[in-house]
């Protein structure tokens, strides 16, 4: 049986006047019988005023009361696909009832696991990480203007193009959502998080971090450490350690 421990948090940051991120946490192991599927999500929204704080929310929401309805029997892979393009079309229905957030979308990273195999969907370039024996390894491909190995050979004029965000929810109905799945071990850790966090720690920072604390107290030193080196954005993460 699969058990789980988990940390998150998320910060407004030194910058920023609201938090646009959200972040969704569904796990309930029962005492008999199969588990149901967990459901970590982690999205950071964007568009207005207002519009990214709603977003973000909405697909958090919208994800999590997917997975609560879900079959014993769903499929890890396709509930999550499903479940993120539901969040997709409840953000569009949204945006068309109110014309100050019509242009609001939001990135999401989301995981579902079951027996040794994790389930990852991703629009975005909010991230996840695999964290195995002391290595860490980006699972996530981000969608923006710039992949990050082109980011980090460009001249300060470009850099800017990072921030350009290429595929989000709440734009378009028919969304691709980007898959992947993987084998985890025992004390094994995936890491979720948005930019505000990955664009100001190294991934020296996150291993050290996450593989001396406890999830819980990962989470939290995480942010401050963001906070610390000054993150001018929104910070979350979400830290899933698998126990066995």
């Amino acid at each position: 049986m699969l058990q789980l421990q988990i940390g998150y948090r998320t910060d407004v940051g030194p910058v920023r006047k609201s938090n646009q991120d959200s972040i969704g946490v569904l796990y309930q192991p029962r005492l008999y019988g199969e588990d149901p599927l967990p459901l970590v999500v982690v999205a950071d929204g964007m568009g207005g005023r207002n519009g990214g704080e709603v977003a973000s929310s909405i697909a958090v929401s919208t994800m999590m009361s997917h997975f609560r309805d879900l079959s014993a029997k769903a499929a890890p892979a396709a509930a999550l696909v499903e479940a993120t393009h539901a969040a997709n079309n409840a953000i569009i229905k949204e945006a068309l009832k109110d014309r100050s957030i019509a242009q609001m979308g939001t990135t999401v990273v989301a995981l579902t696991a079951f027996g040794q195999h994790y389930f990852i969907a991703n629009v975005g370039d909010s991230r996840a990480y695999l964290i195995h024996d002391g290595e860490i390894s980006q699972i996530t491909e981000d969608h923006s203007l710039m992949s990050q190995e082109t980011y980090e050979l460009a001249s300060s004029y470009l850099m800017a193009s990072r921030n350009i965000i290429t595929r989000v929810l709440g734009r378009e109905r028919d969304l691709e959502v980007d898959l992947f799945q993987g084998v985890w071990e025992p004390a094994d850790q995936l890491l979720l998080c948005t930019d505000g966090l990955w664009g100001v720690l190294s991934n020296g920072d996150l291993v050290d971090i996450v593989t001396r604390l406890d999830p819980e107290e990962a989470a939290n030193q995480l942010i401050e450490t963001a906070l610390d080196a000054s993150t001018s954005d929104n910070a979350s993460v979400a830290v899933v350690k698998r126990l066995k």
